[in-house]
Order: C-alpha cells, then structure tokens, then sequence
C-alpha cells in the first residue's frame, strides 16, 4: 500500500489517510491536519491560532426559530429544504458525502434559491468531516457566481469542527464577502437561526 511521510512531524502514514496541507497540499498525519493544519510554514501556526479564536466566537441574535419548510432533497448524506416564511435555503450534512452527491445537493439548493428568489442561506457542515478537493474547487469557481448572481446576500454558516473545515471556511468566508455576501459562523443552528431572524428585523424597522 503506497505511504508518505508527514509533512511536518515525519511519522509514516498510509497516503490514503493522508490529510492535506493547507498551503501546499502536502501530506499530514490526522494528528498534525488537526493540531495545526500545515506543514510548518512560516507565520501560519499565528494565522491558525487566530482563526481558532474567531470561530469560538458566540454571535448573539433573535429567537425565533421557522419551523415550516419543503423538502428538496433527503438521503442518508444530508437534507436541503427551503423554508418559505423566512426564505431561507436551508441545508444539513450527516456525514461525508460521496462524488457528485455534494454538487447535486448545492445545484438543487441553487435552483431553490432562484425559483424563490431568496437572498439567505443557512449551511449546517459540522458531520461532513471531508470535502471532497474537486467539491471545494467546484463551490468556489461554479456554485459561487450562480448563487451571488441568483441574489444570495446572507449566509450563516455551522462549519465542521476540524482545524482543516475551519481554515477552509475562513478563506471561503473573505472569498464571499468580496462578491457582496455577508457570511457569518456560528456552533449550531439556534444561533445561526437567530442572526438570519435578525435580518427581517433590521429590514422591517427600515
């Protein structure tokens, strides 16, 4: 079975369980994937520190929680549904999601979000433990630009718990906010609720 060394602490591990580095994608050991995300760059272990601390943030917000909503897709990989009162295009991942289940599942969402023209989106990731790299790639160059042009201008994000989901998310999160969406994190989705509540609050009191 092929191997390779660890990036950063040299230990021999199996090139299929190999994590990736953040910076140059090489392999790592899931102790040091998880603990520090890179191979040891210079100046990245501060950058990591500081995006552990933004993510341990806790927003604050509304209260109110919509409970009526459509089922768009549902399978043992995740659920999208859309939910009309709020107009929200709500997705939750249950685990790690093979090829092509992850596009098929953000195209439909896509495709809501254009038919309602909504303008929220609530991303529950925290049981998706691996992106798929063509996944990550794909949301980045196709889904992006479709949804921004569709009119998404707020999207609350539950991400996955692991340092290499929060590393992503946070350069996705400044990737976002250059197309004009307002993203925000937040530990579950009570809270992610409350901020996406807050918004029709905001605009009602315009």
């Amino acid at each position: 079975m092929p191997s390779a060394l660890c990036g950063r602490c040299k230990r021999l591990i199996f090139a299929k369980d190999a994590e990736l580095c953040i910076v140059c994608s090489g392999p790592l050991c899931a102790t040091c994937s998880a603990d520090f995300g890179n191979c040891g760059h210079p100046g990245e272990d501060e950058k990591i520190r500081i995006i552990r601390e933004r993510f341990a943030q806790k927003p604050e917000g509304g209260k109110t929680v919509p409970t009526s909503r459509t089922t768009i897709r549902e399978s043992e990989y995740a659920g999208l549904w859309y939910h009309p009162e709020a107009k929200v295009v709500h997705h939750r991942t249950y685990k790690f999601m093979p090829a092509g289940i992850f596009q098929d599942f953000l195209t439909a969402g896509a495709e809501c979000l254009e038919q309602n023209k909504a303008t929220k989106w609530l991303s529950d990731d925290r049981q998706n433990t691996m992106l798929r790299k063509d996944d990550f790639d794909w949301g980045r160059s196709v889904w992006a630009p479709r949804v921004v042009r569709a009119g998404l201008k707020f999207w609350a994000v539950v991400p996955r718990a692991n340092l290499i989901g929060q590393l992503r998310m946070s350069g996705t999160i400044e990737k976002y906010s250059d197309l004009g969406v307002t993203t925000e994190v937040f530990e579950n989705e009570t809270e992610a609720w409350k901020w996406l509540e807050s918004l029709d609050r905001v605009t009602r009191a315009k």
